[in-house]
């Protein structure tokens, strides 16, 4: 009985953790809603202000960005990460390398 209670709880923190990944935490209407900021965020034409910053080891574009606005983000990450593709030729995030200078948009609170 032990074994069968046992493996049922496992099945069952794998089922969540698999459903928590594949679909997420956030509700529907939520998401909904991000995404109709997004949208919205896309259709003006508007000039994003940005600052030119040298990477150093450890940096990342979120904590870049967290570390002028000194304190958590403003904004979405989606909407960070899109803002810097955008600032750098489509450049990805996680490609960014230690010492290069690079545009990162700046939000206020």
């Amino acid at each position: 009985m032990k074994r069968f209670i046992i493996t049922l709880l496992i099945f069952a923190g794998i089922y969540t953790t698999v459903y928590d990944l594949k679909v997420g935490t956030l509700t529907l209407q939520q998401a909904q809603a991000t995404n109709a900021i997004i949208d919205e965020s896309n259709q003006k034409e508007t000039e994003q202000k940005f600052t030119e910053v040298q990477i150093k080891s450890g940096d990342t574009v979120l904590s870049v960005v967290e570390q002028m606005v000194d304190g958590p983000l403003p904004v979405s990450i989606d909407r960070v990460v899109q803002d810097f593709k955008k600032l750098n030729d489509d450049l990805q995030p996680e490609k960014i390398q230690i010492g290069k200078s690079y545009r990162i948009p700046v939000y206020s609170k």
